[in-house]
């Protein structure tokens, strides 16, 4: 208590506490005069491993596209027990700085393969939360600790990884650049489920450009390849994408028949994730016919999912959508609720929606940055 009240603790997070540079100077200090090289060392493992043990675990819990073998469990190691997808969230938002730290350090001793594989366990979570720089700084590093090591593996994980990041950011030619060195490493090293992941996201970064047919033909190869390695979930992922560029090719049929498609699997797997892809693919697509009434439904239907799971950005950019079909029916009430609390989702965040959203609120009118579905 005394150390909180004169400043040298600071509990930034409910149960975590940050130090005074004087604290951790003296701490140091300690360490390295009561403890030895080899047990300081064996101290960081453990911690690492519980990092990594329980980060493996939490992401699992997200229901993320990328898997990698489970971590080999250590004795002396404790894992923290996360019941659901949000206590994952609020576990890896307590720690982000921590696991950080420790991604750091292991880069700065070597070898690569413990920091990218702990760097795969958060990307779902930085992504969904909207911690875009974190997840692009953290995933730059690890590549180029994998590239000066020849760790394939680790360079095609993090080169796609790497990617990811960069379009959030709105870096496509970046991230269409990364994919292909991903896409090349994938391939030589005979990983069918990662392909298809890389060309889904080729697929995003031509959308993210408004050039829907190359974004049709690099979703469709994915498509193939899923359904070869019988994966539904990522079929529904690959559906909703078929659904949207579709809807902007003025292809309505087209689209209402992928966003249908998505939401059957999406039903009978009971997958909130993929119900909430589905009510968005069916919105897009309600859209594009012009049924905005239906639009809407769906919309609140995506964001009260995304808000039951606690996915941050998939829950502000169905909120952002709702409001623009809202005012597009006379109802600048509505937007403008779901444009604010659209906004105060991104408070601590500083992404490309921030300034789209702020523009809304301020015109009160739909975005010219918005992009009219069949407006080809």
């Amino acid at each position: 208590g005394e150390l909180v009240r004169t400043g040298l603790l600071t509990e930034h997070t409910v149960g975590r506490f940050t130090t005074h540079d004087l604290i951790r100077a003296y701490a140091q200090e300690l360490v390295h005069q009561h403890e030895d090289g080899p047990a300081r060392e064996h101290a960081f493992h453990r911690l690492a491993h519980h990092y990594r043990q329980t980060a493996y675990e939490a992401d699992l819990l997200l229901v993320p596209a990328v898997v990698l073998d489970r971590p080999e469990e250590l004795a002396d190691t404790v894992t923290t027990h996360l019941s659901d997808a949000g206590e994952a969230i609020a576990w890896f938002n307590a720690d982000r700085q921590v696991i950080k730290a420790i991604v750091g350090r292991q880069l700065d001793d070597g070898p690569a393969d413990p920091a990218w594989r702990l760097a795969v366990s958060l990307q779902r979570f930085l992504h969904g939360e909207g911690w875009w720089h974190d997840w692009a700084a953290m995933a730059r590093s690890c590549l180029q600790a994998a590239t000066a090591a020849g760790d394939d593996l680790g360079r095609a994980y993090m080169s796609r990884s790497l990617a990811g990041a960069e379009l959030m950011l709105g870096n496509h030619d970046s991230a269409a650049r990364f994919l292909r060195l991903s896409l090349d490493l994938f391939n030589g090293l005979g990983n069918a489920e990662e392909q298809a992941l890389v060309y889904r996201n080729l697929g995003q970064v031509s959308a993210a450009q408004e050039n829907y047919r190359d974004a049709v033909d690099s979703y469709e190869h994915a498509l193939r390849l899923v359904e070869s390695l019988d994966d539904l979930l990522a079929q529904v992922a690959l559906l909703y994408c078929l659904a949207e560029a579709h809807a902007y090719l003025g292809r309505t049929d087209t689209s209402m028949e992928m966003a249908s498609r998505a939401l059957r699997i999406a039903e009978t797997l009971d997958d909130p994730t993929g119900l909430g892809l589905s009510y968005e693919a069916l919105a897009i697509s309600f859209y594009a016919e012009g049924d905005l009434p239906a639009a809407l439904t769906a919309w609140k239907q995506a964001t009260e999912m995304y808000r039951q799971l606690g996915w941050r950005m998939n829950w502000v950019e169905s909120l952002l959508h709702q409001g623009d079909t809202a005012l597009a029916l006379g109802d600048p009430a509505d937007a403008r609720a779901a444009w604010q609390q659209a906004l105060d989702l991104l408070s601590h965040l500083h992404v490309p929606l921030v300034p789209v959203i702020e523009e809304r609120l301020t015109r009160l009118e739909p975005a010219r940055a918005v992009r009219a579905y069949g407006a080809r």
